[in-house]
């Protein structure tokens, strides 16, 4: 845990066994505030700020709908070829009378971008820098970048397109490149920052071309000739990002982790397997056919398919994730930027599971467990009889159930199911039947995931469930170690010490990472780890779990009791009701006549809310 944390303690910690999902709110993945998921140029922004192309603000805002001077732009041009170093070198005076000290920082994008002939000033000596800049000029600059200048100046003189008419052969050979796609603009009208990232990551990607000699019309006049250089008629495919930044944009999917048993990686590493890219010129990245069903190469191991043909892929045994969340995505059909560095070591740029992904949450308080119920309404595994073909859940309070079909193997009676369960990360040992029973319908609370890898056959074929218990510090000494311990369940210990690099671990408060220094006592502690690590003994799996995720609550509430449900293990203080974390818990303080409404309770919660200790403070006699 060197990379983690500065220093540890010891906390010997007081466990009570309590299953469920981790909360959206808990992710401490710091994202751009106004780039939503959803937005359509979110994975054009999002891969720029990656490569360092283009920036967020201070505040970790973007404003996409701002719209970006020439200055601006000059920048973000420079910068996608990869030339900032340089550029940083040539700040200084520049050519243009209208650049002030306020400029300062862009004159060596300026400088750069004219010197590389991919950036113009206007008449008069003037480069407006304060203007700004029109979608015709950000595609001139980027189809310039790609080989495109002479060919595109060639088209104007051939078809008249001067003055106001001289951004056509940009526009249309840009259209025809893919370069325009998604960012709908007049030529001359100023484009926001999001249209910009949108130009640049489409440009990024493009083939480029190369000019090859000259042709005659059949006016007889002398023209440039081009390749363009993707992939086909003997060509490798080249593009801005391979040559400049010597990384490849895939498809595919994450296939080990450091969670997996005898992986050999670390936590900031990955296995990568490459279901379709480009012919790049780099072997290991690239190849030539694209696999007809991708459905086929889920697992990526270089076997067979069902004809009996060599499934094309490439696995990438070790990858850095970089900056990604690659690593809480396994199996998850995504599309990458994978880039080689000076020691010839891959890295993760971006990593953006795919739209071709169906891909649904819920919460499971929203699963219709009606036909799990015996009469007792007690989930009960014998009597699931549909526990082969689907999930149902209450979508938007509704008052029927929606069914949700899982992928199965056989058919008929003979059905079985055929899905992959991922428990915090790792794939469950367990058949698909039982491990769904336990981690899904006998979790009860929290947020699951149903995923359709790239929608191959309607069915849902992978399942992610977080399972936690909840703890509380009981003591903190100053030893370099944490221990959870807990005599009655008997859990047994589990050091975690920051010299031990077998064991991952990660503490979160509110959003941020924090140290073990940094737990105080009674911080009630919400703990993800490997519940599969000793096979059938979940006591023994979690004192030899390799990770551990921990979320901190110092929430902690005092009220009187005013109501009580036994059936859903629930109670109300004050005006609120709330959930216990663990049902033995309610039982010892709550249910029947262990309490009397009137009574007031100190209540620690932990990361959902929910009580994990109640303390009385005071009795009443035979209130209410």
């Amino acid at each position: 845990m060197k990379n983690y944390l500065k220093k540890a303690i010891s906390a010997v910690i007081a466990l009570a066994l309590a299953a469920s999902m981790v909360p959206a709110t808990l992710a401490a993945n710091v994202a751009l505030t106004d780039v939503p998921e959803t937005a359509d140029y979110a994975t054009a922004v999002n891969a720029l700020v990656a490569l360092k192309v283009i920036n967020g603000y201070e505040d970790n805002s973007f404003k996409p709908d701002n719209q970006i001077t020439r200055a601006e732009a000059s920048k973000v041009i420079v910068a996608a070829l990869n030339e900032t170093a340089s550029a940083e070198a040539m700040k200084g005076a520049t050519k243009f009378s209208d650049i002030e000290a306020k400029h300062e920082w862009a004159t060596g994008y300026i400088n750069k971008g004219v010197s590389m002939g991919y950036i113009n000033g206007m008449e008069n000596n003037q480069f407006q820098p304060d203007g700004n800049v029109t979608f015709a000029q950000v595609v001139k600059m980027m189809l310039c970048a790609m080989g495109y200048e002479d060919y595109a100046v060639s088209l104007a003189e051939q078809y008249g397109y001067t003055g106001a008419n001289w951004y056509i052969p940009y526009t249309q050979l840009a259209a025809d490149a893919g370069v325009t796609e998604g960012v709908y603009a007049g030529p001359n009208e100023a484009v926001t920052r999001a249209q910009v990232a949108q130009l640049v990551y489409n440009a990024m990607q493009a083939p480029m071309v190369k000019n090859t000699g000259v042709e005659y019309t059949d006016g007889g006049k002398i023209v440039p000739k081009i390749q363009i250089q993707d992939g086909e008629q003997s060509t490798y495919y080249k593009s801005i990002l391979t040559e400049k930044f010597d990384a490849y944009y895939v498809e595919g999917y994450v296939t080990a982790t450091s969670k997996d048993d005898n992986s050999g990686l670390k936590p900031n590493e990955v296995s990568f397997g490459i279901a379709k890219s480009k012919k790049y010129d780099n072997t290991e990245v690239s190849f030539t056919k694209v696999y007809a069903d991708l459905s086929a190469v889920t697992n990526l191991d270089g076997s067979l398919d069902s004809n009996g043909n060599k499934k094309e892929d490439r696995i990438l045994n070790k990858v850095f994730v970089g900056e990604t969340d690659a690593a809480n995505n396994k199996g998850v059909y995504a599309t990458a930027i994978i880039a080689l560095d000076a020691y010839d070591d891959w890295t993760l740029l971006n990593f953006v599971p795919s739209g071709k992904n169906k891909t649904v949450t819920f919460n499971l308080k929203d699963l219709d467990i009606t036909e799990f119920e015996n009469t007792d309404e007690t989930p009960n595994q014998t009597s699931w009889a549909n526990y082969d073909t689907y999930l149902k859940f209450f979508e938007d309070g509704a008052k029927v159930s929606t069914k949700y079909p899982l992928l199965t193997s056989g058919t008929g009676a003979a059905a079985v199911p055929a899905v992959e369960v991922y428990v915090n990360g790792v794939k469950s040992s367990k058949t698909s039947v039982n491990a769904v029973w336990e981690y899904v319908i006998n979790a009860k609370i929290g947020e699951i995931t149903l995923v359709d890898t790239y929608k191959t056959d309607g069915k849902y074929d992978t399942i992610y469930v977080d399972k936690f218990v909840s703890a509380m510090v009981d003591s903190v000494t100053s030893a370099d170690k944490v221990i959870f311990k807990d005599d009655d369940l008997g859990v047994g210990s589990v050091t975690l010490d920051d010299e031990n690099d077998d064991v991952e671990f990660h503490i979160y408060y509110n959003g941020e990472e924090i140290a073990l220094a940094d737990l105080q006592k009674n911080d009630v502690l919400t703990v993800a780890y490997q519940v599969e690590a000793v096979a059938n003994n979940p006591k023994e799996s979690f004192r030899k779990s390799s990770f551990y995720e921990i979320y901190v609550s110092r929430d902690v509430v005092s009220d009187t009791l005013k109501g009580k449900k036994d059936e859903d293990y629930s109670a109300k203080f004050g005006d609120t009701y709330y959930e216990f974390a663990d049902t033995q818990v309610y039982n010892n303080n709550i249910k029947g006549n262990n309490a009397t409404l009137g009574n007031e309770y100190t209540l620690y919660l932990d990361a959902f809310g929910r009580v994990y200790k109640c303390e009385i403070n005071n009795l009443v006699a035979n209130w209410g």
